[in-house]
């Protein structure tokens, strides 16, 4: 996504080779996490607001998108931390309207 807007062109067999260690990453994530609706069990923590970032990001790519889509404990987690205004009010530049 960076890459085109800077007028190059995404080296997609990095991003292919590094789709497996994020599909890791995420299903180790979706194991750690605890039963209530966020990371760390009933309440949002720290472990929430850490991650929130990150995931926005990811999701800009449609392999991000994809990826998630396959988990959907973290995909519903991230429905929820995408809708809290804090996440509304620090949006990056990036992010569609």
């Amino acid at each position: 996504m960076r890459a085109a807007e800077n007028g190059r062109v995404s080296d997609e067999a990095r991003i292919a080779a590094a789709l497996p260690r994020a599909e890791t990453c995420l299903g180790a994530l979706e194991a750690l996490m605890a039963e209530g609706p966020w990371l760390a069990g009933a309440a949002l923590s720290l472990a929430d607001l850490h991650a929130a970032p990150i995931f926005a990001y990811a999701v800009l790519a449609p392999e991000g998108r994809d990826l998630l889509a396959r988990h959907d404990p973290l995909r519903r987690w991230w429905e929820r931390m995408a809708r809290r205004p804090s996440m509304g009010a620090t949006r990056s530049p990036l992010e569609p309207d």
